[in-house]
Parts: structure tokens; sequence; C-alpha cells
């Protein structure tokens, strides 16, 4: 396109819209530009699995009856101050400050300092992901308007319809005495168990299972108490065998209730 003799290239991004049931959500960082992208990933009605990304959410929280002392340690730590409104609490009316982050943890950090000077805050211990569908008041269907990216333009609810889920469900067998795997059973949807034991050792056992999960691909993976036993007991043995259990659509390493998801 030429402007007055200057040349102009216009780029146009395909935009989609579909119906989505939503599977998980979490977060990470931008590596250079160190904001939090939200990450959406679900099933569409076609039976097609996606992620989708959210770069304009901010982390925030509240606090009550601020002084100026807390301006001043809220913008010594980068926090900003973007509104204020009125919230009740225990049947009285509270002056609050809405208080904005640049990350997400930055949120418990300040949230524990402002406790501790016994100061009251709220809306400071939800996690990002959470925060961000309970502002958009989300459920579990979705209708999603996203460029070809996967970059979220617009999100709502959606008319429910039936998502084609692979469900994985698996269980382990282990000495708590010994901390030894002896073997991982597995199944999709109720159908017959695939099961990887140890008769080649724990670090062939836990590498199968690893490929096999990967190339199955399931949307779901459950079991009992899977992140109070299993997955803690799995990722102790690979970490001693020397290999890693990677069983993320990304390659990640599933987290236990033992972490901090802040």
């Amino acid at each position: 396109l030429s402007l007055n003799g200057i040349y102009v290239t216009i780029v146009w991004r395909k935009k989609m819209s579909e119906r989505v049931f939503i599977l998980a959500s979490d977060y990470y960082n931008h590596p250079t530009q160190d904001i939090p992208i939200v990450r959406i990933y679900g099933k569409t009605e076609d039976g097609e699995t996606k992620t989708y990304y959210d770069d304009t959410f901010a982390p925030y929280f509240y606090l009550a009856r601020p002084n100026k002392y807390d301006y001043r340690m809220l913008g010594a730590s980068g926090a900003q101050v973007v509104g204020e409104t009125e919230l009740e609490h225990e049947g009285e009316k509270l002056r609050c400050i809405k208080i904005q982050t640049r990350k997400p943890h930055d949120v418990a950090r300040l949230r524990d300092r402002l406790q501790g000077r016994g100061r009251t805050v709220f809306s400071a211990d939800i996690l990002f992901p959470l925060r961000y569908a309970y502002d958009k008041d989300l459920g579990s269907f979705c209708e999603i308007e996203s460029d070809e990216d996967g970059k979220i333009l617009d999100i709502k609810n959606s008319q429910k319809f039936e998502p084609a889920l692979k469900i994985l469900t698996y269980d382990i067998e282990a000495s708590l005495r010994t901390r030894e795997v002896y073997c991982i059973s597995a199944n999709i949807n109720g159908d017959d168990a695939v099961t990887f034991d140890d008769s080649d050792g724990e670090a062939q056992m836990i590498t199968r299972f690893c490929n096999w999960l990967m190339y199955i691909d399931p949307d779901i993976i459950t079991g009992y108490n899977i992140f109070g036993f299993d997955f803690p007991m799995l990722i102790e043995c690979a970490k001693r065998n020397g290999v890693s259990l990677e069983i993320g659509r990304a390659g990640e390493i599933p987290w236990t209730r033992y972490d901090n998801k802040r």
C-alpha cells in the first residue's frame, strides 16, 4: 500500500471463533517483556486440542485503609495503585486501594509484608489463573475469539457440548519403606490397562511410561491421590535414576500438592 509515495506493509491476522471446553489454565512470565501470560488449554467442539494465550491481564489485590507508609513501601516495590473502591468486611465498609503488581508472585510477597505490619488485605491469596477466570466469570465451556497464533481477543461463556476427551487414569505400586517403584498401570477412557514394570530397571520403566503417555496425548490425567503420592513417588524415582518425568504437552514435569504454586 502506498501513502503519499511511502510504502506501508499491512499484515492481516486471521481471526477465528470457536467453542472450547477448558481443560486447565496456568501462566508463565514472558522471557523478554517480563509480564505474566495466562495460558488456557482446551478442547474445541471439533475435537482439536488447542492452547490460547492472554497477555492483557495483570495481577492485583486490595489494601484496606492505606497510610503514607504503605504507599511508600508499595512504590519502592514497583507496585502501582490503579484504583480505589469500598469493600465490606464483617459488616464494616472499608476504603480500599487496588494494587497492581508486575508478576503474580509479587502479590504473595507484598501480602506477607503488609500483613506482617498488621495491615488488612483482600483477594491476595487467589492463584493467578483462577483470578483470571473469576474476573471474567468463566465456566468450563467458553467461546474464544483468537488470532492465528492463539492470542485471545475475546473470551466468554458459551453453551455446553460433548467434548471428545482422552482421560488417562493411572496407579503405581511402590514401597513406602524402600521408595522403590515396582510398576505403573494406566488406561484410557476405561479401556484395557497398559502396565510398565521394573523388570529392566526403574529408569526404563519410567521412560517407557513417559514415551507412551506422550504418544497417547491424553487431555486429562487422573487417579486416586496422584498429587499426594503417585506423582511425588515417580518424580523422586526419576531423579534417583537420572531420568525425567516429562509428561506435559510442553515437556513439563507435574507439580505436587507440596509445591508452592503462587
